[in-house]
């Protein structure tokens, strides 16, 4: 009956995917654009050869301006720093260290000099990060920093969606959660059934986070984007992108623990209740081949094992049977040789494991290509029977 029911689910899953995918997709690059201009006694703008460099990553594109100096390099990377090199014959400039958000369309002028002392000479542009042309409506971004610097107890990236002051929980402009679109590197990542009240991802319900917070590079809040490619969305478009390997080896390791042994007693000396939470786990990225081939690799890990919180029979919040009443209702049928199980305050345990992995390999002086795997599993029981833990409830979500 499991199998069919992960069968059914999963087919489910793939019609709604399928049928949501030629609506919309996710914006998961940034882009450059600007002028050139040359320093001749006319100062005529004039076609050059535009190179654009990733530092970390050796990736390269190259194109060519219009007549007019006009150039739009597209669909680059989030992050950098970027190189941009403009010459024409006898000419040259170059600017170093542009970095880029999700999204955003940087905008400079270059001005080419014949004179090799002044070759990094770039005029920026101003731009208002409200007002600027760019932008498709009103957005909201959480950088890689933020990601890093902010406290973040579960370790659940969409929990930072309460950085956007448009939202409350995960509900984004006061929209229920289920009509939100949480999209990872363009992918759709939505819990199609609605069991995940908290988060809105698949295995919400069971602790399974949707990504490793090791993994998440950066994402946006979208709430009503004008851009076509953006939609199917009634409440707010959560745009994640994950992490990639780079020219130099990087990495991470981390642990946490909570549990009874750190807790201390209550004014009447009393203890705490049993609990226990472990999370541990780490990422690790760099090349394979240098400027041409990279890996990245995240992997996150949780146990936990808390009092339940709900109702029980013989409790001080019971149900309105009394423990004398259900002891008795369990000796009469244990007088028939019917094991009734166990009743009373009990424990859950939960288990949660998220592993992502990428390699992105860079296709000569035109893009790059990547292939990417998230895998996510958790499952809940409660330890109070072997009769009541044969019921636990599970969940197993990959993609």
């Amino acid at each position: 009956m499991s199998v069919l029911y992960r069968i059914a689910c999963l087919a489910s899953a793939l019609a709604i995917v399928g049928a949501s995918t030629a609506a919309a997709q996710g914006v998961t690059d940034a882009a450059i654009e600007g002028t050139t201009r040359v320093t001749d006694s006319a100062g005529a703008p004039v076609a050059t050869q535009v190179t654009i460099v990733n530092r970390r990553t050796g990736a390269q594109l190259e194109l060519r301006s219009d007549a007019g100096g006009r150039f739009a390099a597209e669909h680059l990377s989030p992050g950098g720093p970027y190189r941009v090199e403009a010459r024409v014959t006898g000419l040259f400039a170059a600017r170093d260290g542009i970095m880029l958000s999700l999204g955003q369309r940087y905008s400079l002028s270059l001005v080419l000099s014949p004179d090799t002392a002044k070759l990094a000479e770039v005029v920026v542009k101003a731009q208002s990060p409200v007002l600027a042309q760019s932008h498709v409506g009103a957005a909201h971004t959480v950088s890689d920093s933020s990601i890093h610097k902010l406290p973040l107890l579960s370790r659940d990236f969409t929990e930072l969606l309460q950085t956007a002051p448009e939202v409350t929980g995960t509900s984004v402009s006061g929209a229920n959660n289920r009509m939100n679109d949480i999209e990872v590197d363009g992918a759709s990542d939505n819990d199609y059934f609605g069991l995940s009240r908290g988060s809105g991802t698949p295995g919400g319900q069971e602790g399974a986070r949707s990504l490793p917070l090791e993994a998440v590079q950066e994402f946006q809040i979208q709430t009503a984007p004008f851009d076509v490619r953006q939609g199917s969305f009634t409440g707010g478009q959560i745009n994640a992108i994950t992490k990639s390997g780079t020219n130099a080896f990087h990495g991470s390791l981390f642990g946490f623990y909570q549990g009874q042994s750190l807790a201390g007693n209550d004014t009447a000396g009393n203890g705490s209740p049993n609990f226990n939470v472990e999370q541990y786990g780490g990422s690790v990225g760099g090349p394979i081949i240098k400027d041409k081939l990279h890996f990245f690799a995240a992997g996150e890990f949780r146990h936990r094992v808390t009092p339940f919180s709900g109702p029980t029979i013989g409790s001080t919040s019971n149900v309105g049977i009394t423990a004398d009443s259900a002891q008795r209702f369990s000796d009469i049928l244990n007088g028939y040789g019917i094991n009734p199980g166990a009743f009373g305050a009990f424990n859950t345990s939960s288990d949660a494991q998220n592993v992502f992995a990428k390699i992105t390999a860079v296709t000569g002086k035109t893009g790059t290509a990547e292939l990417s795997i998230n895998y996510a599993h958790g499952i809940t029981q409660d330890s109070i029977s072997p009769a009541r833990a044969s019921g636990a409830n599970a969940a197993d979500v990959s993609r």
